[in-house]
């Protein structure tokens, strides 16, 4: 019977590296695309003072199903609006995360970075 093995050193399923810069108090709109349909997904995106480990606020997500090149695809918006970022006060030190839940229920976090927000 054959065998197989697996090289966990080879395995690697982290989140696309994604840093926002933006000036505080300025709306932020985020827009990704996925090669897949993401119908039934439940996804969520959030940003997270890494000095006190508290989210701070909350991005309004989106997604709408497109076709691209004749292959399924998700157009994904994420937006902050103008009174959430004026909550991101430097020096203090902001990362950001999208998760999305699977139809089965395994949640992936797909998208992360760190957070810069410049002083008006």
């Amino acid at each position: 019977m054959p065998s197989a093995s697996c090289d966990p050193k080879a395995f690697r399923q982290n989140p696309g590296v994604v840093p926002l810069e933006f000036v505080q108090g300025n709306r932020l709109p985020v827009r990704c695309r996925f090669n897949r349909d993401l119908t039934g997904y439940t996804l969520s995106a959030a940003v997270v003072c890494i000095e006190t480990g508290l989210p701070v606020c909350t991005f309004a997500v989106t997604k709408t199903a497109e076709t691209v090149n004749g292959q399924p695809s998700t157009r994904v918006d994420l937006v902050l609006t103008e009174q959430q970022t004026a909550l991101l006060m430097p020096p203090l030190t902001y990362r950001w995360a999208m998760d999305w839940v699977t139809p089965a229920g395994h949640t992936r976090t797909v998208m992360a970075g760190r957070v810069l927000a410049a002083r008006r």
